[in-house]
């Protein structure tokens, strides 16, 4: 990093030509300093589309950029590239990428997310597998009309080099008809053990009319998370 001083200004803090390829955590940092255009320049280092990199050179997207680390591949190290909402027109994307060797980090694979009508589809990292790290997307959507708009959860796991999805569900739905609105909304919960707890709630004319729940487990082969059926919640 490099640090300048322009005539009566402050110190300001930068890096000197091309953001340096080193460990997630080291990349991730220097993203905090960089500029537009050598954020950019990174992601096409990487193998990001040539159009999306530079779908992410305006402010509020900038900002919202992240790398993160991914446990639990024990033959391959492999990192997280999130590109927020409005990176190119009404989309955000996941990237996975793989170190070949020596830091050398390359996007194997990629998970494009719906962000319809000013959506913010957005993820975070959880822990339903010991030792290893699986990706929850919350509010992409995976469906809008006239009267319709719904909005999922999705989990993914890397496997082999690539993004696998193990779930996708429902996490916000508003349906409207001539007299009224009705919405679905679910959050979810990890617990021990590979289990996921939803509880959903449902509301008419923003009153809530009923909560239900259900868990979501393994399936006896590992490849997909699967739900139990809802059952009432007494308040």
């Amino acid at each position: 990093m490099a640090s300048s001083i322009g005539e009566g200004q402050y110190p300001t803090v930068g890096i000197a030509g091309s953001v340096p390829v080193g460990t997630i955590a080291e990349m991730d940092n220097s993203l905090i300093v960089a500029t537009p255009k050598q954020r950019a320049d990174l992601l096409k280092r990487f193998g990001v589309e040539d159009e999306i990199a530079r779908g992410t050179m305006t402010a509020p997207v900038t900002r919202g950029i992240t790398l993160e680390p991914l446990r639990g591949n024990a033959n391959k190290k492999y990192g997280l590239l999130a590109l927020p909402c409005e990176t190119a027109y009404d989309y955000a994307f996941l990237y996975l990428l793989e170190d070949a060797g020596k830091n050398n980090w390359r996007a194997v694979d990629h998970a494009t997310l719906d962000c319809f009508g000013g959506g913010q589809a957005s993820h975070k990292m959880i822990n339903l597998l010991p030792g290893s790290d699986l990706i929850m997307v919350e509010h992409t959507t995976t469906g809008h009309g006239s009267n319709l708009l719904e909005e999922s959860t999705q989990i993914f796991k890397v496997r082999a080099g690539k993004l696998h999805m193990l779930m996708s569900s429902p996490d916000h739905v508003m349906e409207q008809n001539e007299l009224f609105v009705t919405e679905r909304s679910s959050s979810f919960v990890v617990f021990p053990r590979g289990r996921l707890e939803e509880t959903r709630v449902t509301s008419v004319k923003e009153r809530p009319t009923r909560v239900e729940r259900r868990m979501w487990t393994f399936s006896p082969d590992g490849g997909a998370l699967a739900p139990t059926p809802f059952h009432a919640v007494r308040e």
